[in-house]
């Protein structure tokens, strides 16, 4: 079964004010020049610009100043001359370029510099209009490509990709776009969620399942948080069902799978691993690891480990744990502080925390994704807390790229929830709308009871270890207070 996408038109999104200035400058350009081949095209023109708006509110944008990463190969797939127009748009100082870093080969950054020129702009006078591409070649290709990502992803997960369309999944859009009115924030991720409330709004869905996370992305994985409230199945509303420390409990589980010598689950999920070279390496890492597991006192700390991801609280035990000198640089009247490195700036910002529970975790966090030689002395303390034999184990997943322990896990994960859970929640109720936003599965809140039932059954029947799961409700009335 193929999947069925009607064309219609395709819309791109951008500022009124900015989408004007742009159709003057570009028709007083186009009236210079003495041929079609040097003419600017407003479709290509408005294409980018959407491109940079939407990416500018995401976290890594943020995180970068409010630039957004954009790759020349991924360009070049759009329009051989894409240089061309993204200059065009510097000159006319309608954007702003990072310089690339050689060091880290990574993507130029780009981001969105105009202002109108008027008074303050304002919230509630911005406004995005929907630009028709008129270039029909230009839209087919932008349609193809659309289309071929989500047809390999429905090929994936039809069970869930049958239900991200415009008849399953509504907005309240006038709610939404007065609640972010009424919101402190960032101009640019005020931008980037207007823009994720048109997209639903008019229908404009796309879904991919093609990263090397293994996770299904899409229009409502990408949602912004404070704005589920305003989403629901035909006007029902939905409850999400997440795993509580999801990337501890997967991990917990793969220790407890290796203490047990449970080889056919492990052979399982060294299936799911879509890198063959990490599937050695988880391989190779298992073989040293499981004969270690049965020695008594690293068995012991192992459980005692898992124990408390399982029925304690990991992140409290890290940060009541942290030496006396560490915790006293980074306690303040006001709460807990410490300085991390940003990748993008290459310096060091701090970041205030209002418990120990909230650093502990960042901390946590950071010792599962950092480079085993990093010397950040949060990491060295959380090392020390953690039993060195889980230390020794990660390392060695690590060895030839720090991002190899997390996709790990993520690999596991997007097995576990788009190819195991949801799966049985579709065969089990398969005109009930399910959707998964990664760890956590999102259903009609009349139905979360079994769901949340099959949730803990199946990884409880993966892992033996027993799942924590948190609820919450999509509903206006709980967002009001927090």
């Amino acid at each position: 079964m193929r999947l069925k996408i009607s064309r219609g038109n395709r819309y791109l999104f951008l500022e009124e004010q900015l989408f004007l200035h742009i159709e003057e400058l570009v028709d007083k350009f186009n009236k210079n020049c003495f041929t079609n081949k040097e003419k600017l095209k407003i479709d290509l023109i408005v294409f980018f610009l959407d491109l940079i708006c939407r990416k500018q509110g995401e976290k890594d944008a943020i995180k970068n100043y409010g630039y957004a990463k954009l790759c020349a190969t991924n360009l070049k797939n759009y329009r051989y001359d894409y240089d061309r127009y993204l200059n065009w748009l510097i000159d006319n100082k309608i954007i702003k370029r990072q310089p690339y870093d050689s060091k880290k080969g990574k993507c130029f950054g780009y981001k969105v510099i105009w202002k109108p020129p008027f008074k303050k702009r304002s919230k509630n006078s911005f406004k995005l209009v929907k630009h028709e591409i008129i270039d029909l070649n230009f839209s087919k290709k932008l349609w193809q490509k659309d289309v071929q990502k989500m047809e390999r992803a429905y090929r994936k997960c039809r069970h869930l990709t049958k239900w991200l369309n415009k008849d399953n999944i509504n907005i309240d859009s006038n709610a939404a776009k007065e609640f972010l009115n009424n919101r402190n924030m960032d101009f640019n991720k005020f931008r980037s969620y207007l823009y994720a409330i048109e997209a639903i709004e008019h229908g404009h869905w796309s879904f991919s399942r093609e990263g090397a996370d293994n996770r299904l992305h899409s229009n409502l994985s990408n949602f912004p948080s404070q704005l589920r409230q305003f989403i629901t199945h035909r006007d029902e509303k939905l409850i999400s069902l997440d795993l509580k420390s999801s990337q501890p409990y997967m991990f917990s589980g793969l220790l407890n799978l290796m203490m047990r010598k449970d080889y056919d689950t492990l052979d399982i999920l060294l299936g799911t691993l879509i890198d063959s070279d990490l599937t050695s390496l988880f391989s190779d890492s298992l073989s040293i690891m499981i004969p270690k597991t049965q020695e008594t006192l690293i068995n012991k700390g192992i459980r005692r480990f898992i124990k408390l991801v399982v029925e304690g609280d990991i992140y409290m035990h890290i940060g009541n744990n942290y030496s006396p000198s560490f915790l006293d640089s980074i306690t303040t009247e006001e709460g807990f502080q410490d300085t991390f490195y940003d990748e993008q700036s290459g310096s060091r910002i701090t970041r205030s925390f209002a418990s120990i529970r909230e650093h502990s975790k960042q901390s946590m966090l950071e010792y599962l994704y950092c480079s085993p030689k990093s010397t950040e002395r949060r990491y060295r303390e959380v090392r020390a807390i953690i039993p060195n034999a889980i230390n020794e184990f990660i390392d060695d997943i690590k060895t030839n790229n720090k991002s190899d322990f997390p996709i790990l896990l993520q690999n596991i994960e997007a097995h576990l929830f788009l190819d195991v859970i949801s799966k049985t929640i579709a065969r089990e109720f398969p005109d009930m709308f399910v959707a998964t936003i990664h760890d956590s599965i999102v259903v009609p809140i009349s139905n979360y009871e079994p769901v949340k039932q099959i949730m803990q059954d199946k990884l409880f029947k993966i892992f033996s270890l027993t799942p924590k799961i948190k609820e919450e409700l999509w509903s206006k009335e709980i967002y009001q207070y927090k």
